[in-house]
């Protein structure tokens, strides 16, 4: 089912530009009373009268009419309408994944060792989560918990509109969290509580979490507790490399984060811990270079412990482009009215 009229303006203010319309029809109608006065004030001459045309008022409307479609239809591009195409397809009942997000200082650094300018963790997590996120079927809803030296959950409500959770997470940055360190074990409680604690009519057939870190804190004791008697499987996702890689600091004199000898700190990927959390707890273990082979597993999942309903899911189309190319149409009408009549007084 197609719904045409646009239920939505993404720049809803450019639209008091059609205030100027009245203005522009006012216009255009005076321009045609001087040009009708000037040309019967002409046509008194024998020579004029028999060389010009006096012009239609039917051409003139016509020329209006274009003149002002294109200007209107050029507004309501820039306003960006959008409509919304309702299809009935196959989404995933009772399933969720929860994702725990490392924000930690350690994030801040650049991917590749040898490059400071390079992209940093941070980014590079949020491209895992985009990934991640477009790979997952229709109907399976997400939560989002952010740690740092604490947790915070920033989907705490499992969702399954995935572009409102990767909008989220697109806002994250590393100032989000100004408490340092890196505690995993209250950010694996944290997404253990999403599900597990909910009542038991919202509990999901099917949960896992994915945790996205570089992994670079300690096996505490605490978090070996946590993870040897977590009820769900964590997939962990190395976010980074093994090379040790200096952390960025604004405030330092180096523009690196120092110790107290003014020794610079660094930074690597601790697969030994990753690996661990994700094998006490039945999950699994992935570089970032083979983030698709954990899309592909989190899919299998799902299809093997969940099912299909058929279900109305909408769909935005933008209508931008069609307004642009109908206001170009309509100018290009308006042009090529005027050149023809143009030509015929000549």
């Amino acid at each position: 089912m197609h719904n045409f009229w646009p239920t939505q303006w993404e720049h809803a203010e450019v639209l008091w530009g059609l205030v100027a319309l009245p203005l522009l029809a006012y216009l255009l109608w005076y321009d045609y009373i001087i040009k009708r006065r000037t040309a019967r004030r002409w046509s008194q001459v024998p020579y004029v009268l028999k060389h010009s045309l006096l012009p239609s008022a039917w051409t003139e409307a016509w020329q209006a009419v274009l003149l002002l479609s294109s200007f209107t239809l050029a507004v309501l591009g820039f306003a960006s309408p959008t409509s919304h195409t309702v299809v009935w397809e196959p989404t995933w009942e009772r399933v969720a994944v929860g994702l725990l997000l490392d924000v930690s200082r350690s994030m801040r650094a650049a991917v590749g060792p040898d490059n400071t300018g390079s992209i940093s963790r941070l980014n590079l997590l949020k491209q895992a989560v985009q990934e991640l996120i477009e790979q997952l079927p229709s109907g399976v809803r997400i939560g989002v918990i952010a740690f740092a030296g604490v947790a915070v959950p920033i989907v705490p409500e499992p969702s399954a509109d995935h572009q409102a959770v990767l909008a989220k997470v697109r806002r994250l940055n590393a100032e989000f969290i100004r408490n340092p360190g890196t505690d995993l074990t209250a950010a694996v409680q944290q997404g253990m509580a999403m599900f597990v604690d909910s009542a038991q009519d919202k509990q999901p057939d099917t949960v896992a979490l994915i945790l996205l870190s570089d992994g670079d804190t300690a096996v505490t004791p605490s978090l070996r507790k946590v993870v040897a008697h977590a009820p769900l499987p964590i997939y962990t996702l190395g976010i980074g490399v093994l090379q040790p890689t200096s952390i960025p600091d604004a405030q330092s004199p180096s523009g690196f984060m120092v110790n107290r000898r003014g020794v610079p700190l660094t930074t690597a990927v601790n697969e030994s811990l990753l690996r661990f959390i994700a094998n006490q707890t039945g999950g699994a273990y992935s570089p970032f270079t083979a983030r698709k082979a954990l899309s592909h597993t989190l899919r299998q999942i799902v299809a093997r412990q969940s099912r299909q309903v058929m279900q109305p899911v909408s769909r935005p189309r933008s209508l931008r482009r069609i307004c642009f190319l109908a206001s170009l149409g309509c100018l290009w009408l308006y042009l090529f009215q005027t050149r023809t009549r143009w030509v015929k007084q000549r």
